[in-house]
């Protein structure tokens, strides 16, 4: 994120008002109410872990920005304009599996469960097996499907290297995907690598205890329909989901 705070926006003022140009009056006008009443603009970027505020933003692009937020009807920018999500808090991962064997195969087919919650989240990110023959690349296809009309929310294609271990490796969403509660979802994920771990005595229930405050979370799983390639409730990949509430 890029975080432009009113002190710094209110620089601009002077060299808008020198111009005296309708647009660069209006936004002239709007960071003033943004300076005064102590405000901030969020401006969404590619980038997730760049939040510091980027000098190079031009005086331009700066009018464009307060213009675009300001008045109706909006006015045509060089930029994507789409809002995208912003969640704040904990990240939480979800674990299935208790226990980890060796020698799970990949053709192609992709591994999913199914998986229902009983409170909206956000999904981030699947963890997943990695190699049984030490260091090792995967490419891998991440989705979540919307099981009743089988809409694709988030198709990601991506890799991740693992160290050889039993332990999982985290693979993100470039987007968090919203999941509705007491709806039934498809988790997917398609790799291509050598033979790897894989999850034993599957939970078909997990209840996450998120605070006092705020309650628990509870996932229950259940076989995808079709070809899965053997992952189900009690064996497979996808050991775990990280998500925010």
């Amino acid at each position: 994120f890029w975080w432009v705070s009113h002190r710094k926006v209110s620089a601009f003022i002077p060299e808008l008002i020198t111009r005296r140009t309708p647009r660069a009056l209006t936004a002239a006008y709007v960071i003033t109410l943004w300076t005064v009443t102590h405000k901030l603009l969020n401006v969404r970027t590619i980038n997730c872990e760049d939040k510091t505020f980027h000098s190079s933003l031009s005086l331009m692009t700066v009018e464009e920005l307060f213009l675009l937020f300001a008045v109706n009807p909006k006015p045509t920018v060089p930029f994507a304009d789409i809002t995208r999500c912003c969640i704040a808090g904990k990240e939480r991962v979800i674990s299935r599996f208790q226990g980890t064997e060796r020698q799970w195969g990949y053709s192609g087919t992709s591994d999913r469960i199914g998986f229902t919650v009983d409170r909206p989240i956000f999904v981030t990110g699947f963890g997943l097996y990695g190699s049984i023959h030490g260091p090792s690349d995967y490419e891998v296809t991440i989705q979540i499907i919307r099981t009743d009309s089988g809409q694709r929310l988030a198709t990601d294609d991506t890799t991740f290297s693992c160290d050889g271990t039993a332990a999982t490796f985290r693979v993100m969403f470039n987007t968090p995907v919203g999941i509705d509660a007491n709806t039934n979802y498809t988790a997917c994920a398609t790799l291509k690598g050598s033979d790897s771990h894989y999850g034993t005595n599957g939970s078909r229930k997990v209840v996450f205890d998120l605070s006092r405050s705020v309650g628990k979370v509870v996932f229950e799983f259940s076989c995808a329909a079709g070809c899965n390639n053997g992952t189900t409730v009690e064996d497979g990949q996808i050991p775990e989901i990280m998500f925010y509430t």
